[in-house]
């Protein structure tokens, strides 16, 4: 049965006023900013523009106010004396914190109520430091307002009327008893006020939202989180704070990180799709759906018992916990900052990365999230190096991502939750790969595309030449300082596949005559070496001997290879290596584990 849900607009004033259908917000219980909403965060460029809408309202035509109307914002029902506020906090807040300021201009000495909005945001600090703003003078608030931004709200909306002060003279100073009065009788807001769960109240927010907080998957995700843990698992609000936890530890990493950024909650969100959809055996076509659909998917099945695609039926039997957030998290740092114990791992998730199967690198946080400390360095280089020549192997033989390897890798996790050691994880992967060899249809694309001319497809040409640069390293080493020289110039280096024999022959005279001699090998793996892309400009098209003053000097010793030669270079020269490369990499493929 589909979520039920109520709805009623009205509108309101801050104080009361004799209009039908109207309530007012002062002196009619208490407003709450829930525990799941971001901080304050109106800086001067909105309050500055909030105060100038105000004052052309107040001062009208010729100086008689005229009503304004100030948009919507959506409450929740009657929660018994209290309403949570859903959309409106910055402008309420806002008004509250004038409110405050203009009471000290009071003629008549009755000052409005400031106890009519509190908030729950940040563990209760934010209460702190609204109520520490409302008590504090002009002094104290700028002491206060570069760790608290109510003081800093505040300061700023005294400088604004104090600079309207100075500019106007004599009798024309604005009456800020009056403008007070304006501000809380003629101030309207249309109010949709809601009665649902909290996860159907945030997409009627959504749809009815135009300006203000807008909702990612993050933020959605958080709320919806929260709702679950607090109705189906009996969590008191408390448990917000721990969701808000990992939101911290994510913000923390990247600050902290001394190798760019580490991840985002998106990031780990779609890992958790991925188990969710292994662990629980979901249907495939879940993979295809994007991470926040996914997540709406899921938590409208969860809570309010809505079937919808990829969950048909309904799913109780699916547990979500903080504690899986915090792992996903845990590994995904200590990825981040770690190094494999060879080159060859490290590059083989770059590899992973160039292919046409990218997505697939966070295999290894899946492995880890399902064996945990049982994934052992060797075992870890194991998995990544086979997954690598997988994904190495789909990308080039076929000419576009397939279904048989997503496949093939989503079953694998399946595999992984369903019980399957990690030998036997590891013997899937062996099969995989092997495939290539014995299956005569695989073997046989696989042969022709490293024949083949390579250079009108990018992906083939980058992960066929840069394996075979690699190939010819100390790509076994376990020497960090070697580790790191190989990722860099092999793949975080910019570089260029060079031809040996150019391609556009230094002598233009001659260039008919070398495409007619060279035919398709001038574009094929034999005339072709992985080249940093500022030596690759700089010989340019000149002819192989002079060339080979640079090659001799190369970082790459692929490149430094090309020396024997020394005299000539050939289409005959060319066949011979492409030859020799092709059996380089079919032993490393097939044979090197």
């Amino acid at each position: 049965m589909a979520d039920q849900f109520e709805i009623s607009a009205f509108t309101a004033t801050l104080c009361k006023v004799n209009k039908e259908n109207n309530i007012h917000i002062i002196d009619n219980g208490r407003w709450v900013i829930p525990v799941y909403q971001r901080n304050y965060s109106w800086r001067e460029e909105q309050l500055s523009r909030f105060m100038r809408d105000l004052k052309s309202g107040f001062e009208g035509d010729n100086m008689q106010p005229v009503p304004m109307f100030i948009g919507t914002m959506q409450f929740s029902e009657d929660k018994g004396g209290y309403r949570e506020v859903i959309d409106g906090q910055q402008r309420l807040t806002t008004f509250l914190l004038l409110i405050d300021y203009l009471n000290d201009f009071k003629n008549d000495g009755k000052k409005l109520q400031t106890d009519w909005l509190d908030t729950e945001v940040n563990r209760g600090i934010a209460s702190i430091n609204l109520n520490e703003a409302l008590a504090s003078d002009y002094q104290t608030l700028t002491h206060l307002e570069n760790s608290n931004s109510y003081a800093k709200a505040r300061r700023i909306i005294e400088d604004i009327i104090s600079e309207w002060q100075l500019k106007l003279a004599g009798d024309t100073f604005l009456q800020l008893d009056k403008f007070q009065e304006y501000i809380c009788n003629q101030i309207y807001f249309v109010c949709i006020e809601t009665k649902a769960s909290l996860s159907k109240t945030l997409q009627i927010f959504e749809s009815i939202n135009a300006t203000g907080m807008d909702l990612n998957a993050g933020d959605l995700f958080k709320v919806n989180f929260y709702e679950y843990l607090s109705v189906m698992k009996g969590e008191d609000k408390s448990v917000f704070d721990k969701i808000s936890e990992i939101y911290a530890q994510i913000e923390m990493a990247n600050k902290n990180s001394k190798n760019g950024h580490v991840t985002d909650i998106n990031d780990i969100l779609n890992m958790y799709r991925y188990i969710l959809i292994s662990k629980y055996n979901l249907p495939n076509s879940l993979y295809f759906v994007g991470t926040g659909l996914f997540y709406e998917r899921l938590f409208s099945n969860l809570l309010n018992n809505v079937k919808s695609e990829g969950f048909g039926v309904l799913r109780h039997d699916i547990d979500l916990s903080i504690s899986d957030l915090n792992a996903i998290l845990k590994y995904r740092i200590s990825w981040h900052g770690s190094m494999g114990s060879t080159a060859e791992e490290d590059c083989a998730y770059y590899f992973i990365s160039w292919s046409r199967y990218q997505r697939y690198w966070i295999s290894i946080i899946i492995l880890q999230f399902v064996y945990g400390d049982n994934v052992s360095p060797i075992v870890q280089n194991q998995f990544m190096i086979r997954l690598s020549k997988i994904l190495w192997l789909y990308s080039v033989s076929y000419a576009k991502s397939i279904n048989e390897c997503h496949s093939f890798i989503r079953n694998l996790y399946k595999e992984m939750f369903s019980g399957s050691s990690l030998q036997q994880v590891l013997a899937r992967l062996d099969e995989k790969i092997s495939l290539f060899q014995t299956d005569p249809e695989k073997s046989n694309r696989l042969t022709q595309k490293l024949s083949q001319p390579i250079t009108d497809n990018h992906t083939h040409k980058n992960l066929i030449c840069r394996l075979a640069a690699m190939l010819d390293e100390d790509y076994k080493s376990k020497e960090k300082i070697e580790i790191k020289d190989q990722v860099k110039k092999l793949f975080n280096t910019p570089i260029d596949i060079e031809h040996i024999q150019s391609f556009h022959d230094f002598e233009a005279s001659k260039r008919q005559e070398v495409w007619n001699e060279w035919g398709e090998e001038i574009n094929c793996l034999g005339n072709l070496v992985v080249l940093d892309s500022t030596t690759n400009r700089e010989i340019g098209n000149s002819p192989f001997l002079v060339k080979l003053n640079s090659y001799e000097i190369s970082k790459y010793k692929s490149v430094r290879l090309l020396n024997s030669e020394k005299k000539e270079w050939t289409k005959t020269n060319a066949l011979i290596r492409k030859e020799k490369e092709i059996v380089k990499i079919k032993n490393y493929i097939f044979n090197d584990n």
